[in-house]
């Protein structure tokens, strides 16, 4: 394989994707196989799809064969379009720092609110403060006044 002619045009984020032009002359009967890595840009929260798990299309390539004489027109095959599956964003970041915020602030809220608004009473050593002792001693105190 040889190549004669390599044209490429840098993508720009957000403006244009990338080309590759490459003329190469193949014996016959052979295969070839063209690879080719590349970073897709992160992308603003704005711009993702609604279903993000579906992925990005990378555009299918074009081979144009010329022909043998003139007067007869090239031919062109088309490639498949690439789905390229990227990790897909996790948008349940706000739920969760809105709970995690609110369980934070009614904590705090409802820890001050109960120091503020309890009574706090000195019980002496030996009384049974309890609700069930509160409840003998006023049937108690009820059954001697009758």
């Amino acid at each position: 394989m040889k190549a004669r002619d390599v044209h490429y045009l840098a993508p720009m984020p957000r403006h244009r994707t990338g080309l590759l032009e490459l003329t190469l002359d193949l014996p016959a009967a052979t295969s070839t196989y063209l690879s080719i890595s590349f970073d897709y840009v992160y992308l603003h929260y704005g711009e993702h799809r609604p279903d993000a798990n579906r992925g990005f299309d990378i555009g299918g390539s074009v081979v144009r064969i010329p022909a043998a004489s003139p007067e007869q027109p090239p031919i062109f095959l088309y490639g498949h379009n690439l789905l390229a599956s990227l990790p897909t964003p996790d948008f349940s970041m706000p739920y969760n720092v809105i709970t995690f915020t609110s369980t934070l602030v009614a904590l705090f809220f409802g820890s001050i609110f109960n120091m503020l608004t309890r009574e706090f009473h000195v019980v002496a050593e030996g009384s049974d403060n309890s609700f069930i002792g509160r409840l003998k001693s006023r049937f108690s105190k009820k059954a001697k006044a009758d």
